[in-house]
């Protein structure tokens, strides 16, 4: 038997393999719960949204009428909208129109209840059973 010193290649591709595999699970688990995180944060902004624009219609005895840039009447008053008591910051900040995978939150009436809808996991499918609705959050 001779002395030995360093190792061979065999052992260093085995070591290797290990460790891929090794981080390759750990990506996946961190992975996961980055995307859970994001979909917390996604319905905690939804609900932030949704009281908003209820804070909108007590104040200003007004519904946001539908359509693409309707929540920006929360952020800054419309220059038509007659409502004395509009608070002069808005209602809520431009940062809160986005979702936390940086999608534009949709807002529609639905059975004349405001609803708040976040696309980013159904890649711009507001219908999708991958949105996530302010009517989902409810139930």
């Amino acid at each position: 038997m001779k002395n030995q010193k360093g190792m061979s290649l065999i052992e260093i591709l085995i070591v290797i393999a290990l460790m891929a595999i090794i981080v390759t699970t750990m990506g996946k688990n961190i992975m996961g719960r980055f995307r859970s995180g994001k979909i917390k944060t996604t319905k905690i902004k939804i609900t932030k949204l949704l009281d908003a624009v209820k804070e909108f219609e007590m104040t200003c005895s007004s519904s946001l009428p539908e359509g693409q840039d309707s929540l920006q009447w929360l952020v800054s008053k419309p220059t038509d909208l007659k409502c004395p008591e509009y608070p002069e910051g808005g209602f809520i900040l431009v940062s809160d129109l986005k979702d936390a995978f940086d999608k534009e939150m949709i807002y529609r009436r639905e059975n004349g209840m405001p609803v708040i809808i976040s696309v980013g996991l159904s890649n711009g499918d507001a219908d999708s059973a991958d949105a996530i609705s302010s009517a989902d959050l409810a139930k």
